[in-house]
């Protein structure tokens, strides 16, 4: 196809889009029925699952196994203000870990420690570390927790 007839293609796409064109001079479609390609089996987008949790107005007790994980694809920020609701802790967070958790498939009830210990085994490799202090539950970075350490 040579330059001038391109431009008189384009001039053309542009006046039908802009109901420009004469209504007599409009192209007709044909009357074929469409083809559409077999599609591929969609895939559930993962969904968020934050399990309810009744409000605590105390720490739980050490020994205490209430803690179950169910999560999918589940915002930090939300999976730790969850924990902070379920353990009756107090949330600080200097430092905000970003991405998802995901921990599905565990009939177990942790106590406090043993929920960390799940958390902390997650958010170390992003550069991120749980920490209980009183009756507060803290997020640090690592670096600043072993800075403080030394």
């Amino acid at each position: 196809m040579n330059a001038l007839a391109v431009h008189t293609l384009s001039a053309f796409v542009v006046a039908v889009l802009l109901g420009q064109m004469p209504e007599g001079e409009r192209p007709q479609a044909e009357s074929k029925p469409a083809e559409t390609p077999a599609a591929a089996p969609a895939q559930p987008a993962p969904q968020t699952v934050i399990p309810p949790v009744p409000p605590r107005t105390t720490p739980i007790g050490p020994d205490e196994r209430a803690i179950q994980f169910q999560f999918v694809a589940a915002p930090w920020d939300q999976v730790l203000r969850w924990f902070a609701e379920v353990s009756g802790l107090a949330l600080q967070m200097e430092a905000k870990p970003t991405g998802t958790f995901s921990y599905i498939r565990d009939p177990n009830k942790y106590t406090l420690a043993e929920a960390m210990d799940i958390l902390n085994e997650a958010l170390i490799p992003q550069g991120f570390y749980l920490v209980r202090k009183g009756n507060f539950s803290k997020v640090i970075s690592t670096a600043a927790f072993f800075r403080k350490r030394q």
